[in-house]
């Protein structure tokens, strides 16, 4: 029998007061479930809880107006507690144990010899496999860099695929294995590879246990974490120390000073959220990195809230030029659209005048004609044309004759 003590019974008003002051994988701990298991009790006892992005919030300093703690009868109350009974008596794994398991399988394993392929986590594979290849590299130039110090004024004969570059060059930039002038991933040397690969490999296992995808982004640059539409992203560099060397110059035999970069074993790993916003975790004297499996998962949890927070502030703002676009197309269509009606009057206006002009004309020549007997056939047939235009022409016909339409 276990000598644990057994964690409490949630109680409704106090766990209402617990969800909305405490993050609720925090509160989970208390009483020995997850924190998506809190919510299920928050659920059953029809507890309100604080919406995605509300620690981020908190900790910018923003008021956050509490929801009232809606009533339940108590013949509600008894049927929830019976639910949350099945809750909390349901065989469950903390990821907290599952985590420091495989921890603990991992540092027995990286004590004898590195882990099989199939216990290495897909996101990674690519990144070690490419990481094993410049051990291979860093191998070929240090047996070169022995051979040319024990034959002096002798060339190294390769036996195989020639490696380029120089063991004395590895050394002084840190004896990393991946550099890039970008973000990567893991940032290791050849002593602490192993163990940062080993400590992304346990992230990568316990953040699925989580519910979340897990992939590694192009040329290896970060990895990431996405759940709910947000996502982190996690990389483990180790830290250097600058110094300087002096090397001989072939030509003058003058002392070149060389700047140098010196592993420290220490490994520190980085979770970052979506926009601005990062946690840093490093070893210390008394806790490496594979005994905060706690703190890595909090990270996680808090910059993923982060992530949400922006994701959706986003989508909102989005939304919101979306819609100014949308008012500024109206208006612009509006406008168009009141010149178009505009142009059109003014051309009513114009063909009204014209119009009239020809009736007018056709007035004056009929003033001039001294008797009906002078007409011709011609001049008829000429004139009617011209009244046809000018009726043509004429919009006011035209107008009221939709008007008296409708």
């Amino acid at each position: 029998m276990s000598n644990a003590p057994i964690p409490p019974s949630p109680n409704r008003d106090q766990l209402f007061q617990e969800v909305w002051t405490t993050p609720m994988v925090h509160v989970g701990s208390k009483y020995g479930i997850s924190g998506t298991d809190v919510r299920r009790v928050c659920d059953a006892f029809r507890i309100p809880v604080p919406q995605p992005g509300h620690w981020t919030r908190v900790d910018l300093g923003h008021t956050i107006q509490r929801p009232e703690l809606p009533a339940m009868s108590e013949q509600e109350i008894l049927a929830a507690i019976s639910a949350v009974k099945a809750i909390i008596d349901r065989p469950k794994r903390l990821v907290e144990v599952r985590a420091d398991k495989r921890i603990q399988k991992d540092n027995e394993v990286a004590a004898d010899a590195a882990p099989k392929q199939k216990d290495w986590h897909r996101a990674i594979k690519q990144l070690r496999e490419q990481m094993d290849k410049g051990v291979t590299r860093a191998d070929h130039l240090k047996k070169r860099y022995d051979w040319e110090q024990s034959h002096p004024g002798k060339q190294y004969q390769h036996k195989g695929e020639v490696v380029y570059g120089s063991w004395e060059s590895f050394c002084d930039t840190g004896q990393l294995l991946v550099t890039s002038h970008r973000k990567l991933a893991a940032r290791l040397s050849m002593d602490t590879y192993q163990r940062g690969l080993l400590i992304l490999n346990i992230i990568c296992h316990g953040a699925e246990l989580e519910g979340y995808t897990v992939q590694m982004a192009k040329n290896n640059e970060r990895l990431e974490l996405s759940k709910g539409g947000a996502r982190v992203e996690v990389r483990i560099t180790e830290k250097l120390t600058q110094g300087t060397r002096y090397r001989i110059n072939s030509w003058d035999k003058s002392r070149e000073p060389v700047r140098t970069l010196t592993p420290t074993g220490t490994l520190t790993l980085f979770v970052e959220q979506q926009g601005l916003g990062q946690t840093e975790l490093s070893d210390t004297k008394d806790r490496p990195l594979e005994q905060q499996w706690k703190r890595i998962l909090a990270a996680i949890e808090h910059r993923h809230q982060g992530s949400l927070a922006n994701v959706a502030e986003w989508a909102e703002q989005k939304q919101k030029w979306r819609e100014a676009e949308i008012q500024r197309e109206e208006a612009a269509k509006s406008i168009a659209e009141e010149k178009r009606k505009q142009e059109s009057l003014f051309s009513e206006i114009e063909n009204w005048q014209r119009a009239e002009l020809i009736r007018a004309y056709l007035a004056s020549l009929d003033s001039k004609l001294e008797s009906q007997a002078q007409l011709d056939t011609g001049y008829i047939t000429w004139r009617a044309w011209a009244a046809e235009v000018a009726d043509k022409l004429d919009p006011v016909l035209h107008r009221i004759g939709k008007a008296s339409k409708t």
